[in-house]
């Protein structure tokens, strides 16, 4: 059972998640990538644009909830995602270029998940348990 007291939109019941893809920002002046110089895994949310957003409070408070979970289970930074941008030291250009690398997503429906790490098995897991908790979580449409 979920420690989270909301219900997560879905589509069709499920949250549909892509694949990890891996991508680099290069020339990305954000801190939070400079120790893999750049280079990100991503995967999509399907119908998920605006479920992290900072401007709205119930999204942000359960982003953020969410975000501290994955934190504490895998002893790392957390995630970033492409509702979030501009911000953290990435630019509008840099969340163009995120999708641009992500062809399936449409930035007009879909959230991009970034995780700032080299380690494949470490995005897998961390991947894996964001679906998860967004599908517990998810409310049956």
């Amino acid at each position: 059972m979920s420690a989270y007291p909301w219900k997560w939109p879905s589509v069709r019941g499920r949250i549909v998640a892509g694949p990890l893809r891996r991508t680099a920002l290069p020339g990305s002046r954000s801190r939070i990538l400079a120790t893999t110089e750049g280079r990100v895994w991503l995967f999509s949310i399907q119908g998920g644009r605006g479920w992290f957003s900072k401007d709205d409070e119930h999204s942000l408070r359960r982003g953020r909830a969410l975000c501290d979970q994955i934190i504490h289970r895998h002893a790392c930074q957390g995630f970033i995602t492409t509702d979030e941008l501009p911000q953290y030291g990435l630019s509008r250009r840099d969340r163009a270029a995120l999708f641009d690398a992500y062809p399936d997503a449409d930035p007009t429906r879909d959230v991009l998940v970034a995780l700032a790490y080299d380690d494949l098995h470490l995005a897998e897991r961390i991947r894996a348990d964001i679906v998860e908790e967004l599908n517990t979580d998810s409310e049956l449409v």
